[in-house]
């Protein structure tokens, strides 16, 4: 059989600072964050239900089918989110403020019966954690911090297919490749961006747990930490999978 190497729009999304909250603080973040996504999709023209989502602890993974628009996702889809976020954020308590990590990346990935494969989710996931979107959050007032790939900042940023401009975005390396940082509304002049190394964690408080956490019956990996090409969620609730190591909370490769 011939393997399959479709290039398809991948975003990774996850809640800031996830692991600090309580347990039920947690699920009413992940109520909001389906709830803004949602409205953020509707109101861009966006039909997230033709999304193929994989969710993880404080996160999601999700692979857009070729119909959705890239430019609509990487510009009218981003605003309305932090709009969304700001207007979430009026109604709650502190403590239980929504910010979220948003990485938007085009490249190989594939839609497999337990989950996804190809190269795409991986970069997006190692993106949307990366240290530079963590100082943002930890020196900014920002609601959202979006972090883009070359293949997008290039192909559609660069060539003012959006409404963003160019120099409004922060050039960062993540663990070796290039990438884009933009926060909406906020100027991210005064940041050190610059360095994001390898096997860092994106949390700045440090309060989130290093990769390779287990649960703490030992059951297996913590609900969200992704090991494998394939992906299999079982009826404990539990992610599984084989042949590579993808850390959808966090972690590294």
């Amino acid at each position: 059989m011939e393997p399959r190497n479709e290039r398809r729009l991948v975003l990774a999304v996850r809640i800031h600072e996830f692991d600090a909250r309580t347990v039920r603080m947690q699920d009413q973040m992940r109520q909001g964050m389906a709830e803004v996504l949602d409205r953020a999709a509707a109101h861009s023209g966006l039909d997230r239900a033709s999304w193929s989502l994989v969710p993880g602890d404080g996160g999601e993974l999700a692979i857009l089918p070729p119909a959705e628009p890239e430019v609509r996702v990487a510009d009218s889809f981003v605003r309305r989110l932090a709009a969304g976020l700001i207007e979430y954020d009026r109604l709650v308590a502190t403590e239980a403020r929504l910010r979220l990590r948003l990485a938007i990346h085009f490249g190989p990935a594939n839609v497999e019966k337990h989950g996804f494969s190809g190269r795409a989710p991986r970069v997006a996931r190692r993106l949307c954690d990366s240290v530079a979107a963590g100082r943002v959050l930890a020196e900014t007032a920002a609601h959202l911090v979006v972090v883009v790939s070359a293949q997008i900042f290039e192909d559609t940023i660069a060539e003012q297919l959006t409404s963003l401009e160019a120099d409004h975005l922060r050039k960062v390396d993540v663990r070796g490749e290039s990438a884009w940082v933009w926060a909406p509304d906020h100027r991210l002049d005064g940041i050190d961006l610059e360095r994001d190394e390898p096997g860092e964690r994106a949390d700045p408080s440090g309060r989130e747990e290093r990769s390779g956490r287990r649960h703490p019956d030992g059951a297996g990996p913590v609900p969200g930490a992704f090991h494998g090409a394939h992906v299999e969620i079982h009826g404990n609730g539990y992610l599984a999978a084989r042949d590579m190591e993808i850390h959808y909370d966090g972690g590294s490769e």
